[in-house]
């Protein structure tokens, strides 16, 4: 009854042993991967430890994709941010996405009262970012339905 499903799972559940970690299985069933990540160094080993994980699956999981990255909980106008955005572009190219999602009181008042951020205000940015980083995401996918 759904065209997709996402599954939110824990950061730095990957290693290199043969055994996989629960976040690994997951990827078994999956098409697609999107790594969400802040604006910090520790991001970039974590997604080329994504990377890794993703190249082990492939084995048994051949449809598995990298959609790309996205940078989450940003100030915008911050120069770190766009340091930051830049030397990842320069890294990994299409894979990182255009849209991210902006640092916003909007998201933890959401968060922390457990309501999805399109209920609890459609109108804030974060809402906003949200949107358009799901528009693009709908895109990419359609990117790679139509090249098969």
């Amino acid at each position: 009854a759904f065209d997709y499903i996402i599954l939110d799972c824990a950061p730095g559940m990957f290693n290199s042993e043969n055994l996989l970690t629960p976040t690994e299985v997951v990827l078994l069933g999956t098409d697609y991967v999107i790594v969400p990540a802040n604006d910090g160094k520790d991001s970039i080993l974590g997604l080329y430890k994504v990377f890794d994980a993703v190249k082990r699956i492939k084995v048994d999981n051949p449809n598995i994709k990298l959609l790309g990255m996205v940078l989450t909980i940003v100030n915008k106008g911050e120069i770190v941010f766009q340091h930051y955005k830049d030397y990842t572009k320069e890294l990994i190219g299409d894979l990182l996405f255009d849209s991210y999602i902006r640092r916003s009181a909007d998201m933890k008042k959401s968060l922390e009262e457990n309501i999805a951020i399109f209920d609890y205000d459609k109108n804030c940015i974060a809402a906003q970012d949200y949107e358009k980083f799901g528009e693009e995401v709908l895109s990419r996918i359609k990117n790679y339905e139509n090249a098969k």
